[in-house]
């Protein structure tokens, strides 16, 4: 009986040893795992390797999460902003509403009704613009 070879295609990364320098190979799907994880791997004759540094992968991680809290800062100062754009026009509109019925603008506790506002706002109130 005669045996057929096993032929196996896969891509592999070529390592060595930091401990002998023996230069070995291992699936390169097996060294992105590894590096990813920084798990301890091992050459064939025994010695511990690790990959210490940090990954693509956390890389691209650190940039996401970096992102994400510029994203959510923007979105605070967007809301903010909005607040503040939505209580200047309630306060205008309330103004202007005063101002419609004749009432002074210069304060709520003023309640001079007058005809020519512009001569009100000369004699009463010198500070209002």
């Amino acid at each position: 009986m005669s045996s057929n070879p096993l032929v196996i295609q896969q891509d592999l990364a070529v390592e060595v040893c930091c401990a002998c320098q023996m230069t070995f190979a291992i699936p390169h799907s097996f060294q992105l795992e590894l590096k990813r994880s920084h798990e301890t791997f091992h050459c064939p004759k025994g010695h511990g390797q690790h990959y210490p540094g940090v990954s693509d992968f956390e890389l691209l991680q650190r940039k996401l999460q970096q992102k994400e809290m510029e994203l959510a800062t923007e979105k605070t100062t967007s809301t903010h902003l909005r607040e503040q754009r939505d209580q200047l026009h309630t306060k205008h509109h309330r103004l202007r509403d005063r101002v419609k019925k004749g009432h002074c603008p210069a304060s709520r506790r003023c309640k001079v009704r007058f005809h020519d506002l512009a001569e009100h706002l000369k004699k009463s109130h010198k500070r209002y613009p």
